[in-house]
C-alpha cells in the first residue's frame, strides 16, 4: 500500500477535480434547489454536492480504509437519497431502502454479532439518525460545522494505529472541501439528501466502531445537542398532532435562523462550538475515569433541560409559528 502521504495527496487532487467538476456540470444538469414555504433559505442554490462524498468513499475503500459491504451500504443509501433529492419518493420507501443500506453496513462491520439486546436498538437509532440528520443541510454551514466537530471527536477518541482514523482524516478533508461552498452566507450549493444521508451513515458507523473499542456508551453524547433537537422536536410535533412524514420548521436551529433573522453561519457556528465543549467534557470525564452511566445520565439530562430552557424562551418571542 502507498503512504498515506501520497494516498492524502492524491485524495486531494481528487476532490478538488470533483467540486470543480460539480460546479460545472450541476447547472446543466440544472441540480437546483427550489425554496418553498418549508425551507430556511430563499435563493435558488445549486444541491447535490454531497455526490462528491460518495466519491470519497470509493477511494476510501480503493486504498484499504474501509470495507466492502460498508461501502456499498454507504453508497446504496447515498444514491437513494440522490433518487429523492429529484423525484417524489414515499417515506416509506425511502425507509424501506435506508433499511437495507443498513443491513449491508451492518454485515460489513459484523455488527450482526451482537447480542439482540443490543442489535435492535442500534438498528432503530440509525434508521432515525438518518431522519433528524437530514434536515441540517438546510442551514448554511450547519451539517459541515456539526460534522466537523464530531469527525474530529471520533478521531481523537480512537486508539492508533487505526484505519478508521486515516478514513476520518479523507471524510474531513471531503467535508472542509464542502464547506468551502457552503459555510457563507449565501451558499453556493448544498449537500443534497445524497450527501446529508451520506455523512449521517458514515458519521453513526464510526460511533458504533468507537464504542465497540471502548465499550464505553457515553460517547454517544457526542451527537447530543442534535439528538436534543431533533428528539425533542419530534415530541412536540407529536403533542401537537402533526405529521412526522411532513416537512416542517420547527427544529429550534430553525427558529433561530428564520423567525429570530440570525445569520445562518452564526447559528451553525453556535450549535458546533456548544458541541465541541461538550465532547471536550465528555473525553476529560473519560480520560479521568469518571464517564459512568450517573455521569452520563446527569450530563445527558442537563443538556435536555439547558435545551428546553432556551428553546422556550425563542419560541415565546415568536408571534406565530409556521
Amino acid at each position: 500500500m502507498p503512504s498515506f502521504d501520497y494516498i492524502l495527496g492524491a485524495f486531494i487532487l481528487l476532490m478538488a477535480a470533483a467540486y470543480w467538476t460539480f460546479l460545472w456540470f450541476a447547472p446543466k444538469l440544472k441540480w437546483y434547489d427550489q425554496p418553498n414555504e418549508r425551507s430556511s433559505h430563499t435563493r435558488v442554490t445549486l444541491h447535490g454536492a454531497g455526490v462528491v462524498f460518495l466519491l470519497a468513499v470509493i477511494f476510501a475503500y480503493a486504498v484499504g480504509y474501509l470495507k466492502g459491504w460498508s461501502a456499498i451500504g454507504i453508497i446504496f443509501a447515498g444514491l437513494v437519497g440522490l433518487a429523492a433529492d429529484h423525484a417524489l419518493m414515499p417515506p416509506l420507501h425511502r425507509l424501506v431502502l435506508y433499511a437495507i443500506a443498513w443491513v449491508l453496513v451492518f454485515s460489513g462491520q459484523a455488527f450482526f454479532q451482537l447480542p439482540l439486546l443490543w442489535l435492535l436498538p442500534a438498528f432503530l437509532i440509525c434508521l432515525g439518525w438518518i431522519n433528524f440528520f437530514n434536515f441540517m443541510d438546510g442551514i448554511n454551514g450547519m451539517m459541515t460545522l456539526y460534522t466537523l466537530v464530531a469527525l474530529a471527536s471520533i478521531w481523537y477518541q480512537l486508539t492508533p494505529p487505526n484505519t478508521w482514523q486515516s478514513f476520518i482524516e479523507l471524510i474531513i478533508l471531503a467535508v472542509a472541501g464542502y464547506g468551502i461552498l457552503n459555510v457563507r452566507r449565501k451558499a453556493l450549493a448544498f449537500a443534497g439528501d445524497i450527501g446529508s444521508v451520506s455523512i449521517a451513515f458514515i458519521l453513526a458507523i464510526l460511533m458504533m466502531v468507537l464504542i465497540g473499542e471502548t465499550l464505553q456508551w457515553g460517547y454517544l453524547l457526542f451527537f447530543s445537542l442534535y439528538f436534543a433537537d431533533a428528539g425533542f422536536t419530534m415530541v412536540f410535533r407529536i403533542l401537537n398532532k402533526e405529521n412526522l412524514f411532513e416537512p416542517h420548521r420547527k427544529h429550534l436551529y430553525q427558529f433561530l435562523a428564520n423567525e429570530m433573522e440570525i445569520p445562518h453561519v452564526k447559528v451553525a457556528l453556535g450549535y458546533a462550538l456548544l458541541q465541541a465543549m461538550i465532547n471536550i467534557g465528555v473525553i476529560l470525564l473519560q480520560e479521568n475515569a469518571m464517564l459512568t452511566t450517573t455521569a452520563i445520565i446527569v450530563l445527558a439530562g442537563f443538556i435536555a433541560v439547558i435545551y428546553l430552557v432556551v428553546r422556550y424562551r425563542v419560541v415565546s418571542q415568536i408571534p406565530a409559528q409556521p
